[in-house]
């Protein structure tokens, strides 16, 4: 986590603070690898695997403070109350102060709180079971896939998503958005794939990136350059960010 931390610390001077974020979520999965592996609620019914089960959830927590410190300038209100779940105090930490050994043996924790409760929806009052009145059921109207704006399992299958790892990148000339990369599918040659992210990316933020394609779209040609694929990105009307595979997988690897 040291390490990450400093590459977060530079992304961040880059102006790149979607990349930090993705980055973090990352981080934050290897803590839910960990336990996972681990299986603590295994280690707690089993009375010789105390000092085991010790290490493992001290182990879970000290990084946790890390992702809280990390996480401190994306939501402010949030960490402070998970610093305090922690048994760390109001205070935000630094950068510089985290080390590992931070959540110190034999600190009394408070009852643990959700930080992002779960909405429960408000059951509907089912009928008065003594009503006089007798009302006839009206057929019940199946929407199809296209009025309920849902595709069938039959269309996704269609699809062939496949993660990639982008060689080069540029400019596409003539457009502000678009950008042309060649991406190494696993194929004999790399796929030229042209994406609407040059508002949010620049050709050199690309290559080496670990991404998702989908890999059978009829090729097309987009401001006169060919682009035989999809590359896929999350929009939330504001920003753009690609979607990244894990730095393990393969090229033409297929995502399921």
């Amino acid at each position: 986590f040291q390490e990450e931390t400093q590459n977060l610390k530079e992304l961040v001077q880059q102006f790149q603070p979607h990349r930090a974020l993705e980055r973090i979520a990352m981080m934050s999965s290897s803590v839910n690898k960990y336990l996972d592996e681990n299986k603590p609620w295994k280690l707690a019914k089993e009375e010789d695997q105390r000092d085991r089960l010790g290490t493992v959830l001290y182990t879970a927590l000290d990084v946790s403070v890390w992702l809280v410190s990390l996480l401190e300038p994306v939501m402010p209100e949030k960490m402070k109350s998970a610093r305090i779940q922690l048994g760390l105090g109001e205070r935000p930490l630094t950068l510089e102060k985290l080390n590992p050994g931070l959540v110190q043996s034999g600190t009394p924790l408070p009852r643990p709180e959700p930080l992002f409760p779960r909405i429960q929806q408000k059951e509907k009052d089912s009928p008065k079971q003594n009503s006089t009145v007798q009302t006839k059921a009206e057929p019940t109207k199946v929407e199809s896939s296209t009025e309920s704006g849902l595709v069938g399992i039959e269309s996704f299958e269609q699809l062939e998503f496949r993660t990639g790892r982008i060689l080069e990148s540029r400019k596409v000339e003539g457009s502000d958005k678009l950008l042309v990369s060649q991406v190494d599918l696993g194929e004999p040659k790399p796929r030229s794939i042209v994406s609407g992210v040059a508002s949010f990316y620049r050709p050199e933020d690309l290559p080496g990136m670990n991404v998702i394609v989908v890999a059978n779209l009829k090729p097309a040609k987009l401001r006169g350059e060919l682009s035989e694929g999809m590359i896929l990105a999350t929009d939330d009307g504001d920003s753009v960010i690609i979607v990244e595979a894990p730095s393990g997988a393969k090229p033409g690897t297929i995502v399921r």
